[in-house]
């Protein structure tokens, strides 16, 4: 009865709907701000990295300034430079001569981490590359577009750049002679530097990827040699021996955290990837949550060549992951309070109302609201000139059955009584309890004739149940039907004064007024 009492209660449902909607809504933000936060600390992570990256190149810019106009741009190397240009028959002359009086410059770079020099006529042939003097003599404006600028523009260029046996950042300079432009001079500071320098003083563990096709295009062999495809990102490749000496490192990452990092991000990573941005995937794995940040890479024409990848745990997105879960709990453990509080209050409603309206022993209307509804119809009556009657009956000789069985088989008997008459009116009908034997059935739209026999019908059917083996209950009926001009306590009068006439003729009878 409660659960049906409940579940069609309209108040209980819109109630329960609402606190269902709010929870929510609720769950709806806190899920938005997450994604927010999360977003937030992506870019900043994003922004972290590409800080990183651009204080290393920053003071390597410092570095190479100074060793280019402290002691690469001086009268002595250019003029060799100068003399190599204009006589192409002792070319291999100069450069061992400029190869030789550079030689411990150049040893001492290694601890600059600025190994690559290389110096380049003006018209783009390669002159001499310090880190590979064996190789020589190739044009470079079509591979290079840095020296081509450098050389035609006369003004310096700083920026990454894919090159025959470097991929790095290049720090080009004019060189100038005698208010001539001879050449231009290169410091080359490579990608396998620059991890390792960022790998040594930040956190997380750097890589640096290249797209495939610039290293067919325009890489020496045994530089090609050095790289291997991505198994897992199409198109571009990595120098594996880089690669292996990060892994081989301690407290770095488990080669299978980047992969299922990877794997998971799978979709995302292609179609960035393709569009050439930069951005930032993370992924939870066994119970903590990782980043990896992508910075994109660009050349001269300002397009991607490759990323600078940074892969770290992420405590702050922790954080917010436990911060939301938190919230999600106490939301929910909110809505299963309210729900049980809600039930709670309704059902206690609920059987205040009962106690207001119906009698405590059979469940039935009390006389309290018996006389409310008769109100309500007496003003129907005088409003629609609408018909209603008051039908009252007691069980005959009930002192006795108390006094013979007691009073909890009396109770009992008003209860199978109850339930007896409540089975054989019409719904629209209104029955309860007067007090004591005394029962009221109010019903509405009902002339005097069609009253009667209700009357009748209940009276039988009293008579014919078998409330106790021994007894024969009965029952004795008035019936007064609403009149004109007459008010509620008359038309009560009336059907006691028919149930008095019941009894006085013998009882189980019905009487009309």
């Amino acid at each position: 009865m409660k659960k049906n009492f409940i579940f069609s209660n309209k108040y209980y449902l819109l109630t329960l709907i609402l606190i269902i909607i709010i929870f929510f809504i609720f769950v709806f933000f806190s899920y938005y701000e997450k994604l927010e936060e999360e977003r937030f600390f992506k870019n900043q992570s994003l922004k972290r990295s590409e800080a990183e990256l651009n204080l290393v190149l920053d003071a390597y810019k410092i570095t190479a300034d100074s060793l280019f106009e402290n002691i690469l741009d001086t009268p002595a190397i250019k003029s060799i430079i100068y003399q190599a240009l204009n006589n192409e028959e002792q070319r291999d002359y100069y450069r061992q001569k400029l190869k030789s009086k550079l030689n411990s410059f150049h040893q001492n770079l290694e601890q600059y981490n600025l190994k690559e020099i290389h110096f380049h006529f003006k018209d783009g042939i390669s002159f001499l590359r310090m880190h590979q003097p064996e190789k020589f003599g190739d044009q470079l404006f079509a591979k290079r577009k840095s020296i081509k600028y450098v050389n035609t523009e006369a003004k310096r260029f700083l920026g990454f750049e894919e090159g025959c046996a470097c991929n790095g950042y290049r720090y080009i300079y004019p060189l100038n002679y005698q208010g001539q432009h001879i050449g231009s001079i290169g410091l080359g500071l490579s990608f396998t530097k620059i991890t390792d320098l960022l790998g040594k003083n930040f956190k997380g563990l750097k890589l640096f990827i290249i797209k495939t096709d610039l290293l067919e295009k325009i890489a020496f062999a045994d530089q090609k040699a050095k790289y291997k495809n991505f198994s897992f990102l199409k198109n571009y490749s990595y120098n594996y021996n880089n690669y292996n000496q990060i892994f081989e490192q301690k407290n770095k990452f488990n080669l299978a955290v980047i992969e299922e990092i990877n794997l998971k991000n799978k979709a995302k990573l292609e179609s960035q990837l393709k569009a050439g941005n930069s951005f930032t995937i993370s992924q939870r794995i066994s119970g903590s949550y990782y980043t990896g940040t992508f910075i994109r890479i660009t050349g001269v024409d300002g397009l991607t060549k490759g990323y600078l990848i940074s892969y770290q745990a992420d405590q702050a997105l922790n954080f917010i992951s436990q911060k939301f879960l938190n919230i999600l709990i106490i939301a929910i453990a909110f809505l299963i309070l309210s729900l049980i509080l809600l039930r709670i209050i309704f059902l206690n409603n609920h059987k205040l109302r009962l106690l207001a309206h119906n009698d405590e022993l059979t469940e039935i209307n009390n006389r309290r609201h018996l006389t409310n509804v008769l109100t309500k119809e007496f003003n129907r009556h005088q409003r629609y000139n609408s018909s209603f009657a008051f039908i009252i009956f007691d069980i005959d000789y009930f002192k006795n059955v108390n006094d013979n069985y007691g009073h909890d088989e009396g109770d009992r008997i008003l209860k199978e009584l109850s339930e007896l008459i409540k089975n054989n009116i019409r719904q629209s009908d209104h029955f309860g309890r007067w007090g004591g034997e005394e029962f009221v059935l109010l019903a509405p739209e009902t002339e005097l004739k069609a009253a009667y026999k209700l009357a009748e019908k209940l009276r039988k059917a009293i008579a014919a149940y078998n409330f106790i083996q021994a007894e024969n209950i009965t029952a004795s009926f008035g019936i007064a039907v609403i009149e004109n001009e007459e008010n509620i306590e008359e038309l009560i009068k009336r059907a006691d004064n028919a149930l008095y006439r019941a009894k006085a003729k013998g009882r189980n009878r019905v009487e009309i007024d």
